[in-house]
């Protein structure tokens, strides 16, 4: 009776410590599967997302190429043929890279030395013009909407640098000294104001240091090319279809 009972008490303990692994077993497999279920749905969410997005921005590149080419059949129409349309275009970019010869209204600038004002003992400094004025002077003409921009027949383009090179300035790896002569195509009154209104660095040149800043404004202002042929060791175009 005994031994009976013993054996019952075994058999109950075996139970319940196979029941146990088991029930621990079943857990960790419903969370392995939670998780992994889990990921599965957010990869999904986010692999949807991307494929709309690329959709998307397939659309637009449809959509702007059906508007360039029917800006082409417009221009056609207009103007006779395809070649006609794509030599303007091609006079456009040429103006916007300085690569061609342009005239237009607009002012030119001489820029000088205060020879006059300067005493001995004093900063001479303060009476030359620096190439920092320079840069100041073009930036206030692009900002006032200033189409091209020419300092002593040197034409300014993306290319273009202003530096100091001892008692001149260096333009496009050129040296020239003052006078400047700076030529800007844009709206005369707008351009003149940029340098000669109150409170605009130009203005200050002329108030507090005596520099030498005359404009005169032209219905026909005549600016070089830009002879250079750009060379471009970095930048490359990027291609929008992707391939």
């Amino acid at each position: 009776m005994q031994k009976k009972i013993m054996n019952q008490m075994i058999i109950f303990f075996l139970s319940g410590i196979l029941g146990y692994f088991l029930i621990t077993n079943m857990l960790h497999n419903t969370q392995q599967y939670s998780l992994v279920s889990i990921n599965s749905i957010q990869m999904m969410k986010n692999s949807i997302q991307n494929n709309r997005q690329e959709i998307q921005d397939l659309r637009e590149m449809i959509e702007q190429k059906k508007k360039e080419l029917d800006n082409y059949k417009n221009a056609v129409k207009e103007k006779g043929s395809i070649s006609t349309v794509l030599e303007q275009e091609l006079e456009q970019l040429k103006m916007l890279s300085g690569t061609t010869d342009v005239h237009g209204p607009g002012i030119m600038i001489r820029l000088d030395d205060n020879h006059d004002g300067y005493k001995e003992g004093e900063d001479l400094n303060l009476y030359i013009v620096h190439d920092l004025d320079v840069v100041l002077i073009v930036n206030d003409l692009i900002a006032a909407g200033a189409e091209a921009i020419s300092i002593n027949g040197k034409r300014l383009t993306a290319d273009s640098g202003i530096i100091c090179g001892g008692n001149v300035i260096k333009i496009n790896d050129e040296e020239i000294g003052a006078p400047f002569i700076i030529k800007a195509i844009g709206d005369p009154k707008l351009l003149s104001a940029a340098v000669n209104a109150p409170n605009t660095y130009g203005w200050e040149l002329k108030e507090f240091f005596g520099i030498k800043l005359e404009t005169i404004q032209s219905d026909d202002i005549p600016i070089p090319r830009y002879f250079k042929k750009p060379e471009f060791e970095y930048v490359k175009p990027i291609n929008k279809e992707g391939e």
